[in-house]
C-alpha cells in the first residue's frame, strides 16, 4: 500500500472530484448569486420580507449561502415560493 500506483489513482480521483464539484457549484452558486445581483422579482422580495419576521424563513435563506442548491427550488421558482410562504403563514 502507498506505492506510486496509489498516487496516480488519487490524482484521478481528485481530478474527478474537482470537476464534479465545480460543475455542481457553478450551476447552483452562479444561479443564486445572479438572482441576488439582479433586481429581485416580487416573490423573492416576499421571501426576504418574510425572513425579516419569521426566523425559520430567515434561517433557510441564510443556508442558501452554504448550500445554494435549494435556490433552484423556492427562490428561483415563483410558484414554489408562493406555496412556501403560504405554508409559513398558515403555520405561524
Amino acid at each position: 500500500m502507498g506505492g506510486q500506483g496509489d498516487a496516480g489513482g488519487l490524482g484521478v480521483l481528485a481530478e474527478f472530484m474537482h470537476h464534479a464539484f465545480a460543475g455542481y457549484w457553478a450551476r447552483h452558486a452562479t444561479r443564486f448569486t445572479n438572482d441576488l445581483l439582479e433586481p429581485p422579482p416580487s416573490h423573492v422580495m416576499s421571501i426576504l420580507d418574510t425572513a425579516r419576521r419569521v426566523p425559520q424563513v430567515a434561517h433557510r435563506f441564510a443556508q442558501l449561502f452554504a448550500n445554494p442548491e435549494d435556490c433552484t427550488g423556492r427562490l428561483a421558482d415563483e410558484t414554489a415560493a408562493i406555496a412556501c410562504l403560504a405554508s409559513v403563514s398558515q403555520t405561524g
